[in-house]
């Protein structure tokens, strides 16, 4: 449990960080479990992002992608397998 606490600490600072420079950043995992979690965090502290894994379907795909390129949100979730397949 401690270490899904400081996962969750190191990964809000590094969002903050994020949004108050201005950057964007792809968010791999193998685990879609843990991108799960990272979820959870970001819907309960209302942070826009795009998630993809292998339930998403190709035209969510798509536009997870233009809205994340467009810049609506600065967060991108992908799982590994998921993100290398288009």
């Amino acid at each position: 449990m401690a270490n899904l606490i400081t996962l969750i600490k190191v990964f809000s600072d590094l969002v903050a960080e994020l949004k108050q420079s201005g950057h964007k950043a792809l968010v791999f995992s193998q685990i879609v479990g843990q991108l799960a979690i990272l979820k959870q965090h970001l819907e309960d502290k209302s942070i826009s992002f795009q998630y993809l894994d292998g339930s998403t379907s190709l035209p969510k795909r798509k536009k997870a992608v233009a809205d994340f390129q467009a810049g609506i949100c600065v967060l991108f979730l992908i799982s590994l397998k998921s993100g290398g397949s288009g």
